[in-house]
């Protein structure tokens, strides 16, 4: 009976995961039931969704902790960009992975620095960042921006991009589930104070969560060339676009956290948000429309989350009084 009750309970929290994505689906499938939601066309979205889950999985441990990072798209933009160069003079996609990874490394180490050193709120660094690594892509190589050749860009197609993501979703997984540093950044998250006293390093760990997600940044910005096979720098803050689709994303994530692990929330949630993008296309909704929607759900999610973060600093402080009432 208790075997049963399990897998009910298991089924059931599938079931409720999966709803925020089949909602939008039947919606658009209704609007326009002969140009949307083929088998193949979701196939294409969910090649599309694992950019941004890369983007995404460099979020979450700073999101845990309450940072914001505006520069993630800056970052996978220009990495993109210096990477499709290193693939024109080398013409090797072994190089090219070892210079995503210490591109990745460089990147994590400076932004890491940059703010446990400046102690600059998260806002203000990411935002600088974002104007630092535009302004390079921009001037980079005469910032006309790069195009790569087919066989160069292979890890942007099935079946690597999902090998791709595989790997770096399994590494997160472990990190957010069974490190310290995952066990610290959720502490964090829930009260600061108490996390210090509890012994976690909340210097170290914002740290590490800053070069982690460099390193995330830079694998997306790979598989972002390598889908698309061509990039051109962004500029005016253009790259914050790659930012807001996978910082909802987080956030629903965050929503399913009682239903199914956050690391694979992000799947969902940038799925739906890919989905949502291409049923706004298909109902010929305009572009700045699509924006001016994207907004709405970014503050629904944030305000809902927070919400429900105040609803539970709420009932703890209700049970710590209970208890002192009734000592």
């Amino acid at each position: 009976m208790n075997k049963n009750n399990k897998t009910s309970r298991f089924l059931l929290r599938i079931i409720i995961s999966l709803l925020l994505p089949l909602i939008v689906y039947i919606i658009f499938k209704l609007i326009r039931p002969t140009t949307f939601g083929s088998l193949e066309a979701l196939y294409i979205i969910f090649q599309q969704a694992m950019v941004a889950t890369l983007i995404s999985l460099g979020m979450l441990l700073n999101m845990t902790i309450g940072i914001w990072d505006f520069s993630a798209g800056a970052i996978v933009t220009m990495v993109g960009i210096i990477l499709g160069h290193v693939a024109n003079s080398f013409g090797n996609i072994l190089i090219m992975i070892i210079a995503t990874l210490l591109l990745g490394i460089v990147v994590g180490l400076l932004d890491a620095s940059l703010y446990t050193i400046t102690r600059v709120p998260s806002v203000v660094i990411t935002i600088s960042l974002l104007l630092m690594y535009e302004s390079f892509a921009s001037t980079y190589k005469g910032g006309l921006g790069v195009s790569i050749a087919k066989e160069l860009a292979i890890l942007g197609s099935s079946p690597w991009i999902f090998i791709v993501s595989f790997i770096m979703l399994s590494v997160m997984y472990i990190i957010y589930n069974k490190t310290k540093l995952g066990f610290g950044a959720r502490a964090i998250g829930s009260n600061e104070i108490v996390a210090k006293s509890a012994g976690f390093n909340p210097k170290k760990i914002k740290f590490y969560s800053f070069f982690l997600a460099g390193l995330f940044y830079s694998v997306a910005g790979l598989i972002n060339l390598s889908y698309g096979t061509a990039l051109s720098p962004g500029k005016n803050m253009s790259t914050l676009e790659l930012n807001f689709n996978s910082m909802i994303a987080v956030f629903i994530a965050m929503y399913l956290s009682k239903q199914c692990n956050p690391v694979i929330g992000l799947i969902i949630g940038n799925f739906t948000m890919k989905l949502l993008s291409a049923g706004l296309v298909a109902a010929g909704v305009p572009g700045t429309m699509q924006k001016v929607l994207i907004g709405v759900l970014l503050i629904f999610f944030m305000s809902f989350n927070g919400a429900k973060d105040n609803l539970k600093e709420k009932q703890a402080d209700f049970k710590n009084y209970n208890s002192i009432q009734n000592s």
